[in-house]
């Protein structure tokens, strides 16, 4: 039997007042759950729920601009990469209100 389940990945910016919300739906053989990593994603299941509408999981992932030695990867190359790896959505930066 196989699971039906939303990932949602939110790419925050390093204040956390941007982010950009990507998602990819994929097939697990289990149920998913918290601190489960997937080769599809960039860091490891924060929040699993179940969507009784869609009869699926959904899935938040969250990743975050860093920096690394002397660069800076911000949203926009995050969620660029995001999407050349298969995940959907709009790549829009969205304001988070206080």
């Amino acid at each position: 039997m196989n699971f039906d389940v939303r990932l949602v990945l939110c790419i925050y910016s390093e204040d956390r007042k941007q982010l950009v919300p990507l998602h990819r739906d994929i097939q697990l053989p289990f149920v998913p759950f918290e601190g489960l990593e997937l080769s599809v994603a960039p860091r490891p299941i924060k929040r699993v729920s179940w969507d009784l509408e869609a009869s699926r999981f959904t899935c938040h992932i969250e990743e975050q601009e860093f920096s690394v030695d002397d660069d800076f990867i911000d949203l926009e190359f995050l969620a660029e990469q995001a999407i050349e790896e298969g995940w959907s959505g709009s790549g829009r930066i969205l304001q988070i209100p206080n």
